[in-house]
């Protein structure tokens, strides 16, 4: 039964952008997702065995994910927690460094700033947006609590979604997936508990 939660508005406010000179980390590897028009929708991170992870409402609001003009190869998906996998056999890039333990509360989180990403440089390093941990789970409604999740003190921006979100050692803490500007939170899935799911699907 799909547990999606209908009242968090898609990432609609951007967090605070840093210049990429204010950081000696480079963001994790990453890629980004386009729709069948060739817009940018989200990003993507590597896992392991050229599987990816994203959020599934990507899939579910523009019905085929992108990248390299080529669809993307579906391998699982976890309507609970808004998780979509998927193969991209050609990847030959390097996994993310998934934490095995999520943040402390109170902890400096970045994510990637697709906006600016969009119009920088080939050779220049993306921007980041940053903002602090606030939760580790919340009770987003009076039917629905959702577990694992990392709540962020600021709004991400839309085209945000599957962004990893980590700490100064670049170790991926988990994805985004949502935000409620009401209340200027972003929600992110924790990578421990995506990992998990990950081996789960493999396994089956």
């Amino acid at each position: 039964m799909k547990k999606i939660v209908l009242g968090l508005s898609l990432l609609l406010l951007t967090g605070c952008s840093l210049s990429s000179g204010d950081f000696d980390i480079l963001p994790p590897p990453h890629i980004f997702l386009k729709s069948d028009s060739g817009e940018v929708i989200g990003m993507a991170v590597p896992i392991q065995d050229s599987v990816f992870v994203t959020a599934d409402h990507l899939l579910e609001k523009f019905g085929g994910l992108y990248w390299q003009e080529e669809t993307v190869d579906i391998v699982a998906r976890d309507f609970d927690n808004d998780l979509l996998f998927f193969r991209i056999d050609n990847w030959t890039g390097e996994d993310a460094m998934w934490s095995d333990t999520p943040p402390a509360v109170g902890e400096d989180i970045f994510w990637i700033d697709a906006q600016a990403l969009t119009v920088l440089e080939k050779d220049r390093r993306p921007s980041l947006a940053k903002e602090r941990v606030r939760a580790l789970s919340q009770k987003l409604s009076e039917k629905d609590i959702r577990e694992n999740k990392i709540v962020l003190s600021g709004a991400a921006d839309t085209l945000n979604a599957g962004s990893p979100v980590f700490g100064r050692t670049g170790k991926v803490f988990g994805i985004i997936i949502g935000a409620d500007t009401q209340n200027k939170a972003s929600f992110a899935t924790r990578g421990d508990r995506i990992v998990r799911i990950l081996e789960e699907n493999l396994d089956n």
